[in-house]
């Protein structure tokens, strides 16, 4: 009797299971990510959303040594390769427009520097 109803129930929680549960990842886990695990990309290969990048580039103008002085858009362009040329010449208007940086030159032979 008892038996029954527990298999009965088993039965019942195992459609549930198959639709929400654990049953079978051990075969679908193939990095997928799953709910409330943290996402499988860290650090600089993470996808960032265009805020991260615009902040991203604004250290590297302000804070990064390593970037030449003064710095043209193709020394950002080998910095950040996967951020478009709009994106970077954007985050450096703003900038001048914060007084934080300056231009000299125009077009390709343009450098900025930071004030």
């Amino acid at each position: 009797g008892t038996g029954d109803g527990g298999a009965g129930g088993g039965a019942g929680g195992g459609a549930g299971e198959a639709a929400f549960g654990t049953e079978g990842l051990g075969e679908r886990n193939t990095g997928e990510q799953v709910l409330g695990e943290p996402p499988v990309v860290y650090g600089s290969d993470a996808v960032r959303s265009s805020g991260d990048t615009g902040e991203a580039i604004r250290r590297v103008v302000l804070f990064d040594e390593k970037l030449p002085r003064p710095f043209s858009i193709g020394d950002l362009r080998e910095v950040f390769p996967e951020v478009s040329t709009a994106r970077i010449r954007s985050t450096l208007q703003t900038l001048k427009r914060e007084g934080r940086i300056d231009s000299v030159g125009a077009g390709r032979a343009a450098r900025w520097r930071a004030l």
